[in-house]
């Protein structure tokens, strides 16, 4: 596949990122997370967890087709970062809105 349509479809998986993140972020600010936001949380880190394994095909096959890997290591790092951050934040607003249900 052409290296270009790889790209835009990683770009695609950053979208998804930054919409995961600012869902995470606006529940940051709230004091109470509802019981039905907890359920939706859960639903949406579900389908979070599931876009690793997209996103590193993808990128497995950009560093491959890339003339410059290196630069591409890098990219998988920052997005592996940031999605990792993510997953943790995701699973501590389930824990601590666990704690408050009990």
């Amino acid at each position: 596949m052409d290296i270009d349509k790889l790209v835009k479809q990683r770009s695609g998986i950053k979208a998804k990122l930054t919409n995961f993140e600012k869902y995470i972020a606006m529940l940051s600010s709230s004091k109470f997370i509802s019981e039905l936001q907890r359920i939706d949380l859960e639903g949406r880190l579900s389908k979070f967890e599931a876009l690793y394994d997209i996103f590193d095909a993808l990128q497995m096959e950009i560093e491959l087709a890339s003339a410059n890997p290196e630069n591409e290591y890098v990219e998988r790092n920052q997005i592996e970062e940031r999605y990792h951050s993510l997953i943790a934040n995701a699973r501590s607003q389930l824990r601590t809105s666990g704690s408050e249900c009990s």
